[in-house]
């Protein structure tokens, strides 16, 4: 292996944080490499809203060439018109006052963010995620492998070795592992990291928005932040959250179909997500998560068959091939130590996964992405990436422990001294 091939970092995975971080890597002109385990780039939906508070933002400006960073803020849905949320009764279809203020990006439950937050006078902004994701493989071609399933890494003397799943080996410089919330990288590095079950299952889904719809649901579901729910007899919440996503000029927004991997003009619609316990699911675990995406769907409209007819039809009319349903699991607040290694770090999901119900899993990851590339442009060292992974540590935990406080309200979390550790 040569040594511009060795000068190079690692990146394993290919989602919103480790492309953020390539696309860094590019502006500041230093060699990177992706391994993405996915077969190319429109092979599975990549999720659909995410939503992105001043902070997420502002490493956005930082990290990303301006170019790129323009594309992805004019890809942007519309702001909404109204702020807060909206609570409504699945049962009667009646608006229940909340006294919730305006989450933040992506806060469902009526929190204000992680308590460090610096940059409030930034916009935030929500962006569908397979569009985000396009975005940020723009100009990325040449530094992208599709189909590398990651197996484990070896460190050398002054260098690192992955190896993949396909009997493929590259050396690097820095390993990142940026694979998301089944993280082998994570397991080989820190293996003492505990990732827990919150006994929280959902359903995610899209409702492209159209006239028919439009027609025959409540009116306060067509803008802002809406979250619809009913509480079963013992007390556990079944919780549809939901937030339209229109794009002020759908001309300007293109995304690889799934379905067909042919490029096709976005569509306005209603992102959601249905959660609850795991046995109101019906299904075991691994039966459920192994569900197809119709039949996913075909179970979020079970679960929801009794609920007001100005609702069912966000469910009823939507995009059966868009359906997916997912175990809900979270890292625990305060988090072990680990020995910093100059040749390996994680980021994102890999490191610290938690629930969608405080909105803070990607603004963590974009802020892990920014501090990270800090310590690469220092100088990697055993110091510059203990002091990443000390800061990541620290509002990573605020951010896992200020999650469950939605996750209570969205689906009767369970406390972290009562949840069991994930087998993955």
């Amino acid at each position: 292996m040569s040594t511009d091939a060795q000068a190079r970092i690692l990146i394993i995975g290919g989602g919103v944080g480790g492309l953020t971080l390539a696309q860094g890597l590019l502006k500041n002109k230093i060699p990177f490499h992706v391994f993405e385990r996915d077969e190319s780039q429109s092979f599975r939906a990549q999720g659909y809203r995410i939503r992105l508070d001043g902070d997420a933002v502002h490493a956005l400006k930082e990290v990303l060439p301006q170019h790129t960073w323009q594309r992805l803020e004019s890809s942007a849905a519309a702001e909404r018109e109204t702020s807060g949320i909206t609570k409504i009764d699945a049962l009667s279809g009646d608006e229940v006052k909340t006294g919730l203020p305006a989450g933040p990006p992506g806060g469902p439950d009526g929190s204000k963010g992680l308590k460090g937050a610096q940059h409030t006078n930034e916009r935030p902004i929500a962006i569908d995620r397979t569009i985000m994701r396009e975005v940020l493989l723009s100009g990325l071609e040449q530094h992208i492998s599709f189909g590398k399933a990651f197996e484990r890494y070896e460190i050398r003397s002054s260098s690192v070795t992955t190896y993949f799943v396909d009997g493929t080996s590259y050396d690097g410089c820095f390993l990142v592992g940026a694979d998301g919330v089944n993280s082998r990288v994570r397991r080989q590095y820190f293996p003492q990291l505990s990732i827990v079950d919150t006994t929280g299952r959902c359903i995610y889904g899209k409702t492209t928005l159209t006239p028919t719809l439009s027609a025959s649901v409540h009116p306060k579901t067509q803008n802002g932040m809406i979250l619809i729910q009913q509480h079963f007899e013992d007390g556990t919440p079944l919780t549809l959250f939901l937030e339209p996503m229109r794009f002020p000029d759908p001309d300007l927004v293109t995304i690889m179909s799934t379905e067909t991997g042919a490029k096709e003009t976005a569509k306005d619609y209603i992102y959601w997500v249905l959660l609850s316990q795991e046995h109101y699911f019906k299904h075991t675990t691994a039966d459920l998560i192994r569900l197809p995406p119709a039949q996913a769907a075909d179970l979020s409209i079970e679960l929801t068959r009794h609920w007001h007819g100005t609702v069912t039809p966000i469910l009823t009319q939507q995009n059966k091939a868009a359906a997916s349903a997912l175990r809900i699991v979270t890292a625990v607040p305060d988090m072990p130590t680990w020995k910093p290694s100059k040749f390996i770090s994680v980021l994102g999901d890999a490191a610290h996964p938690m629930p969608p119900t405080a909105g803070l899993g990607a603004v963590s990851a974009l802020k892990d992405v920014e501090r990270l590339l800090i310590a690469i442009n220092e100088g990697l060292s055993e110091k510059s990436v203990g002091a990443y992974e000390e800061g990541m540590r620290e509002w990573a935990s605020e951010a896992v422990r200020g999650s469950r406080g939605g996750g209570v309200k969205f689906f009767g979390q369970v406390d972290f001294s009562e949840a069991k550790p994930v087998e993955f």
